[in-house]
């Protein structure tokens, strides 16, 4: 039986994704009208930061972040953070938010989430993909990173169709 549609409010969304570039922020977690956290740090060394400032997790708060491949979805599902607003979301991201029932907005949907070169899926995308545990996932990166692995995805292209994804247990297609 699908879960009721979750009513995303698109003029908010679209709202905080003007913030997110007004301000030149990749990432920042609000609850009400409080900014919890923010960075103009690009790739994937915020999701270590918020991965360690929020241990207790992210109840009612929203996300709003560039990029959100399956490796930013998992921590924001292990943070159970309470919706997620993205500029460019994957496809295996939003199926692993919808299996979560976190409720996401985003305005591009992709298949992978490449590396800054745009050669190749990005090596966090690939990682997150193999390691299911978010603790051994977050070890992982922070292993990789201090041995000067590559640290950011490659920016997202330009925006397409708005959509708004209601929270339920399966994503279609």
């Amino acid at each position: 039986m699908p879960v009721k549609p979750h009513p995303f409010n698109r003029t908010r969304a679209e709202r905080l994704l003007r913030y997110l570039d007004s301000y030149g922020w990749s990432l920042f977690i609000i609850r009400g009208n409080s900014i919890l956290f923010s960075t103009d740090q690009p790739g994937i060394r915020p999701l270590l930061t918020i991965a360690r400032k929020f241990r207790s997790g992210l109840a009612d708060a929203t996300v709003v972040d560039r990029v959100v491949g399956i490796c930013a979805a998992r921590v924001f599902c292990h943070l159970r953070a309470g919706s997620v607003i993205a500029r460019t979301l994957s496809r295996t991201g939003l199926d692993l938010l919808a299996q979560s029932r976190i409720p996401c907005f985003y305005q591009e949907l992709v298949e992978h989430i490449r590396n800054r070169a745009g050669t190749d899926i990005c090596p966090f995308e690939k990682m997150a993909s193999k390691i299911p545990e978010p603790g051994q996932l977050l070890r992982k990166i922070e292993k990789k990173i201090k041995k000067g692995g590559d640290s950011s995805a490659q920016n997202p292209p330009g925006v397409t169709n708005l959509r708004s994804v209601p929270d339920r247990g399966k994503a279609s297609r």
